[in-house]
């Protein structure tokens, strides 16, 4: 048998030892600091005009002023003025026509009996009460301001905490080759 070479051989192998590198975060919140200002309104009412006319009514109760009085007496005297001159004139036409029969002036005489008649009738009208009431209104002034919001936010950073890992490298096992020889002989001393 012929002498053989038998090789063992072992690779190296390399051993990795690692820590973990830690990261923590932390967010602080934010301060949102708001202050709602408040809306100004402002409402001013003009004062409405009310108006109250009681002249009818105080004419009615014969409490007339002055000068609607001396109106009134002035169209009373006009037209009574008108009236006896109407009458005159009739009376002058009946007297003219003195030719026709009967006796004119007698005839005159019994028309205008009870003509000073001295009574006094106030005539009122009472179907209202004679007050005119009239109202007129003004419209309010709205004005209004929105003040809205003051915001002063407050940001703060994130806190970060970093350790970092790390990896330690190490030889877990030596390579190595061994030989040997396997049957017959040989010389070893060489």
């Amino acid at each position: 048998m012929l002498p053989q070479l038998r090789m063992e051989q072992t690779y190296a192998q390399i051993g990795l030892e690692t820590e973990r590198g830690v990261q923590e975060i932390r967010q602080p919140r934010a301060e949102l600091n708001m202050q709602q200002q408040p809306a100004e309104l402002h409402i001013k009412q003009p004062l409405g005009v009310l108006k109250i006319d009681t002249s009818e009514a105080r004419a009615q109760l014969d409490l007339k002023g002055i000068l609607r009085r001396s109106r009134e007496y002035a169209s009373l005297g006009r037209q009574k003025a008108l009236q006896a001159i109407a009458k005159i004139s009739q009376e002058g036409d009946q007297m003219r026509h003195i030719e026709k029969k009967g006796n004119k002036i007698a005839q005159i005489a019994a028309q205008n009996d009870g003509v000073y008649d001295n009574t006094n009738v106030i005539q009122a009208d009472w179907t209202t009460d004679g007050i005119e009431i009239s109202y007129q209104k003004a419209e309010p002034e709205i004005n209004w301001k929105v003040n809205g919001v003051k915001m002063n936010p407050e940001i703060h950073k994130p806190e970060i905490n970093y350790t970092p890992g790390k990896v330690d490298v190490y030889v877990r096992q030596k390579n190595s080759l061994t030989i040997d020889v396997v049957g017959g002989i040989f010389d070893q001393g060489m």
